[in-house]
């Protein structure tokens, strides 16, 4: 399988504008390590929103050896990179805004299994194949998260975390590390107002479209169906 395109990778975006700017531009949160910012200004309007799942995060960071995960972790944070942008392109058709209530993004989130691939591949694209996503109610996602182990404590934190209509909410679970990723959007009009038939089928293959593209191991194909492009 040959190589996907790195130019694709989100890692030169800000995490709070979305905005392309430049990995050389870009400062990392200095607790969790892990979220990237283009201005002490987004850095501080992200905080509130952005402050549950950096405590959570810190706790790997603090001590990674201790949970025998300092490898994954850092296998993880490489293979996400590559493919948050295109995991907050298909939720944005999986949650259908078009055929819904303007609350959608606050009564609901997409929820991700991924696992990794054996034997681990040299390229970062494929580190991590996905193996369920689907889009569910917060209630669905407290019941799916302790189903699969996540501690009260962490589920009572997500069930807090009010992020209101604007934010698509993203949860993924790897082998018993969960990841929370949030994107504020300006401007929905162009979801909301699409075709509704054209947003249903989106929101119909959307999962297929998604294993297979990371399958692929390419970030940078696009699902047929043509789609407003993101600002």
């Amino acid at each position: 399988m040959p190589k996907g395109d790195p130019s694709v990778t989100t890692v030169d975006r800000c995490y709070y504008c979305n905005e392309r700017v430049g990995k050389s531009n870009l400062k990392k949160c200095s607790k969790c390590q892990f979220v990237r910012y283009c201005s002490h200004a987004c850095q501080k309007a992200a905080w509130p929103m952005h402050k549950h799942a950096c405590d959570m995060a810190t706790t790997f960071y603090q001590d990674p050896a201790e949970h025998g995960m300092a490898g994954y972790i850092d296998a993880f944070n490489k293979w996400l990179d590559c493919w948050r942008g295109t995991i907050f392109a298909q939720g944005i058709y999986a949650l259908d805004l078009a055929n819904h209530p303007p609350d959608r993004l606050a009564t609901h989130v997409v929820f991700i299994l991924v696992a990794r691939n054996e034997p681990a591949p040299a390229e970062r694209e494929r580190y991590f194949k996905v193996i369920g996503a689907e889009v569910l109610s917060r209630e669905e996602r407290a019941v799916a998260l302790r189903d699969l182990g996540v501690s009260q404590r962490q589920v009572d934190e997500l069930d807090r975390d009010e992020r209101g209509d604007y934010t698509i909410q993203v949860t993924l679970v790897a082998e018993g590390h969960t990841r929370m990723l949030w994107c504020s959007y300006r401007n929905l009009a162009k979801y909301r107002d699409i075709d509704k038939g054209m947003s249903a089928g989106l929101a119909a293959e959307w999962q297929q479209v998604f294993i297979e593209q990371v399958a692929s191991g390419y970030p940078g194909l696009h699902n047929d169906i043509a789609a407003p492009e993101d600002e």
